[in-house]
């Protein structure tokens, strides 16, 4: 039975009625030779082989799937917010996206209204289009500036059979800014922006630095007026070495904190 809970919780969660063993039992006995068959035929269709890089597998029948459409719609084109530097494309008979990434500068992913296999639909407006040939068009407002009534029209024009309604993200994608990358940040460093520092991180801060400040006193006299001949020069090397090794050990949370963060 506890092996039942994650299909029975994804059953919940779509919105599919629960069965229980015998109706599942049930349906598993009322499948036909003809229906095993007619599946087989469509997967053996519609399956896509993975093989290594520079290898293909049109030996054995298969073709290449593509990774680029041929063509673009003829529409409203929003320009990508921030540093991004693609377009979406919208017209009356589909979508496209195309920009500086994927394999060139003219590289464009269509995906026609009529052809869209599944159009995966947020409550934050996010739209993901899926299109028979595997293209994938990533319709989010936030990132190209889409008004309401062009998201509504996109809604209306994909077929509803097509649309897959998901729960809320985590995370809604923003436009990247210029600033934000880390060689950006840092000249060209590719140190990570800092970001601002917590009231815990303030605290780790201030004691572990003052605890390093005050070993690292400690080892300086050590190390200037701590000699004695009698003690004996590798006793005393030894000491100095575990008194500043204790030193870095102590200083080095607030050094991290220092580097990484900045003031509020």
């Amino acid at each position: 039975a506890a092996l039942r809970l994650p299909a029975l919780a994804e059953d919940l969660l779509a919105g599919r009625p629960v069965r229980s063993p015998a109706e599942l039992s049930a349906e598993l006995a009322a499948v036909t030779l003809h229906q095993v068959h007619a599946v087989a035929l469509e997967a053996a269709a519609t399956a896509l082989m993975q093989v290594p890089g520079g290898l293909s597998a049109d030996w054995a029948g298969y073709t290449a799937a593509p990774t680029t459409s041929p063509y673009t719609v003829t529409g409203r084109k929003f320009a990508e917010l921030g540093a991004g530097g693609s377009a979406l494309v919208v017209g009356s008979d589909g979508v496209s996206v195309k920009g500086p990434h994927g394999s060139g500068p003219e590289c464009a992913a269509t995906v026609r209204y009529a052809e869209c296999a599944a159009m995966l639909a947020w409550p934050d407006g996010g739209r993901r289009l899926i299109g028979t040939d595997g293209m994938v068009v990533e319709v989010e407002p936030t990132l190209h500036g889409v008004d309401p009534a062009t998201m509504a029209g996109i809604d209306a024009a994909v077929p509803r059979a097509a649309v897959v309604v998901l729960p809320p993200r985590q995370q809604v994608p923003r436009p990247e800014s210029p600033a934000t990358p880390a060689a950006a940040g840092s000249g060209g460093s590719g140190r990570p922006a800092q970001v601002r520092r917590t009231a815990l991180q303030t605290v780790v801060l201030i004691l572990f630095g003052l605890f390093g400040g005050l070993s690292a006193l400690v080892s300086l006299l050590f190390t200037a007026f701590g000699y004695d001949a009698e003690y004996g020069f590798t006793d005393w090397l030894i000491t100095v070495v575990v008194m500043w090794g204790f030193t870095a050990l102590v200083s080095w949370p607030a050094v991290r904190v220092l580097r990484r963060t900045r003031r509020v």
